[in-house]
């Protein structure tokens, strides 16, 4: 006869502990995804996006105001203005950090590290109806868990269109060159389609 101490113990037991475990570990988890969804990304992404605001304020109220008396035609932009931008409207609390522009014949690209983790946005800026908007959004690296593209995508073309508005001038065309973007502007005066 075997004994009872030397009898096999049933696996049920370890079983449950391990479904147990894993039941726990899907309830931390998804208790997480809905903090990072209700508390945290709400928070980052207001953050984000009023600095965004801020720069890109900046960035409209720096246009001469000898823009607004400027013929129809050609006017180019240069990617290191824009650069030079950013680093006036940055400082060492900034969640964003590095940010610098990259204009080639097929894109812009916007890179910058939050936390020290790079991520990048990318867009097409294109004419419609003689009013310069931004395409084909993309967001990369952490900004995507923050910033989605039609968020950023709205904020930019709303700044565009305040550019636009103190230019005082439609846009013609649009071209992306590297290192800058040319555009051809319309007669002054010209009353400007609004963005719906």
């Amino acid at each position: 006869m075997q004994n009872r101490a030397d009898a096999p113990r049933p696996r049920r037991r370890r079983v449950g502990c391990l479904a147990r475990t894993l039941i726990s570990l899907v309830l931390l988890v998804a208790i997480l995804f809905g903090i990072w969804f209700v508390a945290v990304r709400p928070y980052l992404s207001n953050t984000a996006q009023t600095k965004l605001n801020s720069v890109l304020d900046v960035a409209v109220n720096s246009i001469p105001p000898q823009l607004t008396q400027a013929p129809a035609g050609p006017l180019a932009v240069k990617e290191q203005i824009l650069n030079n931008i950013l680093v006036l409207e940055s400082s060492p609390n900034d969640l964003v950090k590095n940010a610098q522009v990259h204009i080639t014949s097929s894109a812009m690209r916007l890179e910058f590290q939050i936390n020290g983790i790079p991520s990048a946005v990318t867009g097409v800026p294109q004419v419609q109806q003689g009013q310069l908007i931004m395409t084909n959004i993309t967001v990369e690296g952490l900004a995507a868990l923050i910033l989605t593209s039609d968020e950023i995508q709205t904020l930019a073309n709303r700044h565009l269109a305040d550019a636009q508005r103190r230019l005082n001038h439609s846009i013609v065309s649009v071209q992306l060159k590297d290192q800058e973007i040319d555009m051809v502007l319309g007669s002054p005066n010209n009353p400007l389609p609004i963005l719906p």
